[in-house]
């Protein structure tokens, strides 16, 4: 009602001050304005204030009527993913060799300073190419020890999977010390190869080089018990007792690298007697391509090894996947101790694999 009244009061004002503006009253014009818009305005001047509706969201604009309608580019689809093909394993290499055992001079024997010394090591031929006496040992670096710039590796012809002892005189150096030489083979051609899974590992000879008059390796003093005017010694019969092999794994080779899932590989086992006791008896070896490998390569080695000998078994052997990250291979010489070692802490030696 109070609404009403303000509306009528508000018309009796305008219609006021209409009149005053009639013609002729005054000399300056004033627009007419129209009585439905005055009253129109004065309406929505005294309504309440209205919510604010939000902005209409942009849109695009209206299309020309007579323009040609473009089509929208259809979504563009990820490619399906195309599984990668397997990479063929690498080929056997023509010249390969694998570390079998140190014949003579094992690593770290001592030699009076002057004197003159053959180091052999026994190597076996894993490539593809039979070693004629046109293959050579070849000094790559070290302390020369008087080697020679280069022998011949062999009389006989070397098959492939032949075993080989190749040797080399050296002299121990006049100052006492620790010193090692590195050698390779070299092909007819030229080609400079090694042992290892890289096939260009060098192999050493290690000694230490003692002082004149010294004794290379020092003897065990024998102690004695005096029993009245006897004296017995009392280690003359111990020793033989504890003569006893002592197996070990020396090195684990994989053919060919890289090593490739689903492809078959060779795998080298060297194993080596480093006891005091030729073995007797027959003993298992096995190797393990990853932990908890179901299906192991696996050995029964029946002949004799020599003390400071050893021999290299060989198996086909693959993976099922890729372990980039690598994963442990692992090789273990007289599996559940069937002969009596003198150490059996030593029967296991693991490599890490990288699966591709």
């Amino acid at each position: 009602m109070k609404q009403k009244r303000i509306i009528y009061t508000l018309l009796i004002l305008m219609l006021a001050s209409l009149a005053c503006n009639l013609p002729g009253v005054g000399t300056t014009a004033t627009p007419t304005v129209d009585i439905n818009t005055a009253i129109a305005q004065t309406l929505t001047a005294v309504q309440p204030p209205q919510p604010t509706q939000p902005a209409p969201s942009p849109t695009a604009a209206p299309l020309d009527s007579t323009a040609t309608p473009v089509a929208a580019a259809p979504a563009t689809l990820a490619p399906s993913p195309v599984p990668a093909a397997s990479a063929a394993p690498l080929p056997t290499p023509c010249n390969a060799a694998l570390f079998v055992a140190d014949i003579t001079i094992p690593d770290g024997t001592g030699v009076q300073a002057g004197t003159g010394f053959v180091k052999t090591w026994q190597l076996k031929n894993i490539g593809t190419c039979s070693w004629t006496s046109s293959y050579q040992l070849v000094f790559i670096s070290g302390d020369a020890m008087s080697a020679p710039a280069s022998v011949s590796m062999t009389a006989a012809n070397i098959d492939p999977n032949g075993v080989v002892n190749v040797s080399v005189s050296l002299t121990a150096p006049a100052a006492p010390g620790n010193y090692t030489d590195y050698f390779k083979l070299r092909a007819p051609d030229g080609t400079i190869f090694g042992i290892g899974n890289s096939g260009n590992d060098a192999f050493w000879v290690k000694i230490a080089s003692v002082s004149p008059g010294a004794t290379a390796v020092p003897a065990t003093p024998v102690p004695t018990a005096t029993l009245g005017i006897i004296k017995i010694p009392v280690l003359t019969i111990i020793p033989i007792l504890l003569l006893k092999p002592d197996l070990r794994v020396t090195n684990i080779s994989i053919q060919p690298v890289p090593v490739h899932a689903n492809a078959i590989q060779n795998i080298y086992v060297t194993i080596y007697n480093g006891g005091t006791l030729a073995t007797s008896g027959s003993f298992p070896v096995k190797f393990w391509g990853y932990p908890g490998d179901p299906n192991p390569c696996g050995w029964v080695v029946t002949q004799s090894i020599a003390v400071g000998s050893g021999t290299v078994l060989h198996c086909t052997y693959t993976w099922n996947q890729a372990y980039l990250a690598g994963v442990n291979s692992t090789a273990v010489v007289n599996v559940g101790n069937a002969v009596v070692e003198s150490n059996y802490n030593n029967n296991s030696y693991t490599i890490i694999t990288v699966v591709h």
